[in-house]
């Protein structure tokens, strides 16, 4: 028994030991003040807000103007698909390039294609989302750079299948009324399925 207890106190003390050897929780700057702080946080939730309803806008909306107010008047919005390498992960939407979408009014006609692209899958039995995960943010001023992951899922007609897969890169900026919104927007393209995939979970 006292060989059991001794084993069990050294168990203890190692366990402690080891808790006194991990690093302590980051602390905030000490010249950051709480009100940044809690600007900080908004800040976040409000970018975090402008993209969850750029998803819920491309699969449910109706009114393109809901959809175009998320982009600043100059926006960039601009698809591409990446390249074998990380350098491909810090390309910036371009004005110039090959298929950039540029400004409120070539939006409206963009999210307008889209929309009946929709329509004409629900006709056909296709009911398609598109999904965000794993927002990166990094806030500076009015400004805040953005990289998240997306996916996009299909139900066609009871077959559920991933289409495709990759990233967004993002700058936002704070609007003259206080909301954030898309001044740029990169999507790289790492994968896509253009046929008939298979169910997810199956072989």
């Amino acid at each position: 028994m006292n060989k059991l207890m001794q084993l069990a106190a050294a168990c203890v003390g190692f366990s402690i030991g080891l808790t006194a050897q991990s690093p302590a929780p980051a602390k905030p700057p000490a010249n950051v003040s709480l009100e940044q702080r809690v600007r900080a946080l908004e800040d976040r939730e409000a970018i975090l807000k402008t993209m969850y309803q750029y998803a819920y806008t491309i699969d449910f909306g109706q009114d393109v103007r809901e959809y175009t107010d998320l982009y600043t008047d100059d926006a960039i919005f601009q698809s591409v698909a990446a390249q074998p390498s990380a350098s491909a992960l810090s390309t910036a939407a371009s004005a110039t390039a090959r298929g950039a979408v540029v400004g409120r009014q070539a939006l409206e006609k963009w999210i307008t294609n889209e929309w009946q692209m929709r329509e004409r899958l629900l006709a056909a039995g296709h009911y398609r989302i598109h999904e965000m995960m794993e927002p990166d943010i990094t806030l500076d001023g009015d400004r805040a750079t953005v990289r998240s992951y997306f996916q996009t899922t299909d139900n066609d007609n009871g077959r559920i299948y991933m289409v495709s897969i990759g990233v967004y890169k993002d700058q936002f900026v704070r609007s003259p009324d206080g909301r954030w919104r898309m001044k740029e927007r990169l999507l790289l393209r790492q994968g896509a399925n253009g046929g008939r995939g298979p169910a997810v979970g199956q072989p």
